[in-house]
């Protein structure tokens, strides 16, 4: 398989990819050790991405923060919930509204390192972007 590098980057002790997977969807890659080859993966499309990072990106600029734990928002690709400050829960909803049964715990210092980047931008077209 020949994974296209969107983003990568290594802030505060740890080391993130994200890759684009036969051109319909996103890998990220989250390496809890920098120097480790070993690591926590999620395969997602690009809308539950994105929207997730729209909500967490909201969610953190906020003046008054994220609020009250827990917190549940429904969006148009994913159900987005945070019960703790370091895991965001994500459920990839179907073209009805409902969710998956599967999900993703993504550690939030992963979406914050994201939101850093240009991503969004970057899922749109074939650039590379390293952030350090």
């Amino acid at each position: 398989m020949n994974d296209e590098i969107l983003v990568k980057g290594a802030p505060e002790g740890f080391r993130f990819e994200a890759r684009r997977t036969d051109g319909t969807g996103v890998d990220l890659r989250y390496y809890n050790v920098p120097g480790d080859r070993l690591y926590l993966g999620w395969k997602m499309s690009p809308g539950v991405l994105l929207e997730a990072l729209a909500v967490f990106g909201g969610l953190r600029t906020a003046p008054e923060g994220p609020g009250p734990l827990p917190l549940s928002i429904r969006g148009r690709h994913c159900l987005f919930q945070m019960t703790t400050r370091e895991y965001v829960y994500l459920k990839e909803l179907d073209k009805l509204g409902r969710p998956k049964m599967t999900g993703f715990e993504i550690p939030s210092r992963l979406l914050v390192a994201l939101l850093d980047t240009d991503i969004s931008e970057t899922l749109g077209g074939a650039d590379r972007h390293t952030i350090t």
